[in-house]
Order: structure tokens, then sequence, then C-alpha cells
């Protein structure tokens, strides 16, 4: 893997991510305030976890917002030919497809909501789901928790 440098410094970065969370009526998911009780503290670190890995890849040029349009660049391409080196995310999904990624999915299960993210990724990419199988864990927490603005 490559080592990346700050292209663009922490703060412009976050501003890119804050943008486009607020144009894609996702502005849930920015860390406000961090509560009081358990629940509201766990809920925030979530958030600011997410928000914060998102802010990095954007300032080392793996994760690139252009015309609203959201490319992931992956450190670990995949495949000996790098048959896939990015993942462009569609910038909507339909109801109709959100609705086919939570067929037979039990929300409770953790376990299910992760393989909803994972189909909800296949649906935005376009890539199949065997394939996003094989993405490197560090490439995936990036992956998550861009796709986490459309699993709301």
């Amino acid at each position: 893997m490559e080592k990346m440098k700050e292209l663009i410094s922490l703060e412009a970065a976050a501003n890119e991510w804050r943008d486009f969370l607020e144009d894609n009526d996702a502005e849930s998911l920015i860390p406000k305030e961090k509560g009081t009780t358990k629940d509201e503290i766990a809920d925030y670190e979530r958030k600011k976890s997410s928000f914060d890995r998102v802010v990095k890849a954007i300032s080392r040029g793996f994760v690139i917002i252009d015309k609203g349009v959201v490319t992931q660049r992956l450190k670990y391409p995949i495949g000996a030919e790098a048959v896939t080196d990015k993942l462009v995310f569609d910038q909507r999904i339909l109801a109709k497809d959100r609705e086919e990624v939570m067929s037979g999915i039990n929300a409770d299960d953790p376990s299910q909501a992760l393989l909803a993210q994972r189909r909800l990724c296949a649906k935005l990419t376009g890539v199949n789901d065997a394939i996003l199988g094989k993405l490197d864990f560090s490439d995936v927490k990036i992956t998550d928790s861009i796709v986490s603005v459309f699993f709301m």
C-alpha cells in the first residue's frame, strides 16, 4: 500500500464531506453534541468515527467527491490484475432498490445488517457482491462509512 500524505487539509476535507451529507439529506450522520446518556454517547462516537474516517480518506485522496459523485480509490485493489481499483457510488437509490436490498433481512440482527449494507453497496456501485467480499478491511471501513449515507 502506498503511504499517502495529506493532499488537502483535514478542515477542507471535513467541509467537503459535511457539504455532501447536507446535500444528500444525511445531516443526521454529522456528529454534533455528545449527549449525556450511554446511548447518546455511543451514537456520537460511532458517527464521529465514521465521519473522521471519510474525512481522512478525502484528505489523502482515497475518496473524491466530484459533482456529487463519490469515488473511493481502493488502498488494496482487488485481483492480481487490479480488476477493481475504485468504487464509484451512484448518487441516488430508488425506494424499490432499497426494499430489494432489505428483503429477507432482520434489521435487529447485526450480522444481517452487514449483509444488507454490502447488498446496498453492490447496488450503488454496480460491483458484484462476491467482488465486494474480497475488499481489504481497511477499504471496507471507508466503504461502509460512505454506504451509511444511503442506509439510513
